[in-house]
């Protein structure tokens, strides 16, 4: 169908306005909906002719840093735990205010290489 209205001239806008009215409308069983976007990606690859918006793209790489924040802040918690146990778990929630990928990467450095104590820690945590 999707292939269909674009070979019938419809602008990539109003294939992406039905596709969403449609998935609006009817919800797919998660594999088939995965087989879906698959064949709409490789179809629109070929005509490149992405589905992706402009918006979409930022709020994906939104989310991917997201991502990156959260997996850095779960790391270095789990470090703390180890290297300094209940007292360098003390600093959970002040690597859960750090939200700078590279201040986690660098405190993520310094804990792996052992150069920080806890009290140069705390200072870099203040």
């Amino acid at each position: 169908m999707i292939k269909g209205l674009y070979q019938r001239g419809y602008d990539r806008q109003d294939v992406i306005k039905l596709l969403k009215f449609i998935d609006w409308l009817i919800a797919l069983p998660v594999d088939l909906e995965a087989a879906l976007w698959q064949d709409i990606r490789t179809y629109q690859d070929e005509m490149n002719m992405p589905y992706i918006t402009s918006f979409e793209q930022i709020a994906k790489a939104e989310g991917q840093a997201e991502g990156e924040i959260n997996m850095l802040k779960k790391s270095l918690k789990l470090i703390l735990g180890v290297q300094f146990g209940d007292e360098g778990l003390a600093f959970s929630d002040a690597v859960d205010g750090i939200f700078e990928i590279a201040q986690l990467e660098n405190l993520q450095e310094q804990l792996v290489r052992g150069q920080l104590s806890l009290d140069e820690l705390r200072q870099q945590l203040q």
